[in-house]
């Protein structure tokens, strides 16, 4: 994803929360040749679809999976609270 291209996953693990099938890649049942089959045809078969698919994973992977937005979040969680000020 983080390349650009496209991707056709099962829908297994966390891989169903981060592909959004037709949007940012293609999610296909867990153990069904026939639906990975069709997948990787129909990504054969249209280049605009596998540019689209493709810029939108990569997307995907900048917007939220960096490691930078990654460590931003653990001190955004490990941070202290701000302390009230009493009056």
């Amino acid at each position: 994803m983080a390349a650009g291209l496209p991707v056709v996953v099962s829908q297994i693990g966390q891989l169903p929360d981060l592909i959004d099938t037709g949007v940012n890649g293609i999610l296909c049942p867990p153990g069904d040749a026939i639906a990975l089959a069709e997948a990787l045809e129909k990504l054969w078969r249209s280049p605009p679809l596998r540019h689209t698919l493709g810029q939108a994973a990569r997307q995907t992977v900048i917007a939220d999976h960096t490691w930078d937005v990654i460590a931003q979040q653990i001190f955004r969680i490990a941070s202290p609270l701000p302390m009230e000020v009493k009056r």
